[in-house]
């Protein structure tokens, strides 16, 4: 039976027409229509979304290119500057050079006369900077001659009395061979100020060689003023003897090594030194070196003989004083 047959069949009382198998035939065709034309739109609508991004796509890459190609010819002509200013300079380089060339001589000549000037300058900036020293080295040295000076003419001055510089007894050599004086120095205050911390010392140096005798002197002085806490005063030309006489034992005997044959007999000498200070506390001293003598002037010689008394008379051999 075919399908127009079982659409159309006849039945008892008239003709039957099958309405509904056509209907969904036309049912079933239109909801394929439609679902092809949907399939389509949107295969349709994924091709220009992809369309889309590829345009995208190229109008960025346009983009990059030409700001790659700004970029590129930006630094080109930069380069092309910098080249163009090197040139220039190089140029105007190459000119001064040229220019210059011709004034080299007298610019030479100008400097040479500029380093002479300078050269007279200095030498006579040293020469008036050493005249300067010199006149400061000057004035220091006068004003150390005024203020000595001053000191000077300020100052006690104290020395042994001319009449009797000092008085001793005999020199003796008791059983044991030490050998000692009894000494009493005279003082007379010859300045015109005071005098403070005066003290009187004396050494006693048995020789045969003198030659040590004038280092000693200035040893014997060195206790005589040492301490500014004793000794007496003496006003402007007050005389003073020491109130006591004092022994001086001898420091030391002084053979003559080189003597041959060797000597059997000493000289004696008496070191004294009077010490006091000024009213500045400055320490001053007068020494006295005297030696032993006779009557007639002639030093006195002797031998070492313990138990011995050898008369003496003190003549000045040497003095001194700061």
């Amino acid at each position: 039976m075919s399908d127009q047959e079982k659409e159309i069949r006849y039945e008892s009382g008239g003709i039957v027409i099958n309405v509904g198998a056509r209907l969904d035939e036309i049912e079933r065709e239109q909801v394929e229509s439609k679902r092809r034309d949907a399939k389509y739109k949107d295969d349709q609508l994924a091709t220009n979304r992809n369309m889309a991004r590829f345009t995208l796509a190229l109008v960025l890459c346009s983009i990059g290119t030409g700001a790659v190609a700004i970029w590129q010819a930006t630094i080109a002509q930069q380069s092309a500057n910098a080249a163009k200013s090197s040139a220039e300079a190089s140029k105007a380089t190459l000119d001064e050079v040229r220019n210059g060339s011709f004034d080299t001589h007298e610019l030479a000549v100008q400097a040479k006369n500029q380093a002479e000037r300078t050269k007279d300058i200095a030498d006579r900036a040293l020469a008036q900077a050493t005249a300067t020293k010199k006149l400061a080295e000057q004035a220091a040295q006068s004003n150390k001659i005024a203020v000595d000076s001053m000191r000077q003419a300020q100052r006690p001055w104290i020395g042994p009395d001319i009449k009797v510089p000092v008085v001793t007894g005999a020199v003796t050599i008791d059983q044991r061979g030490m050998i000692s004086t009894n000494y009493q120095l005279t003082a007379v205050n010859y300045g015109n100020y005071g005098a403070n911390n005066i003290n009187f010392w004396a050494q006693l140096y048995v020789a045969q060689d003198i030659t040590t005798i004038w280092d000693r002197s200035r040893y014997a002085c060195s206790a005589a003023a040492g301490n500014p806490n004793m000794g007496r005063i003496m006003f402007p030309g007050q005389e003073r003897i020491m109130t006591n006489s004092w022994p001086a034992v001898a420091m030391d005997v002084i053979p003559n090594n080189k003597a041959n044959p060797p000597y059997k007999e000493y000289q004696v000498y008496l070191l004294t030194c009077i010490g006091y200070r000024d009213q500045f506390s400055i320490p001053h001293h007068t020494g006295t070196i005297f030696r032993g003598a006779r009557p007639d002037g002639e030093s006195i010689m002797f031998e070492l003989t313990p138990n011995s008394t050898i008369p003496v008379q003190w003549r000045e051999w040497h003095s001194f004083l700061d």
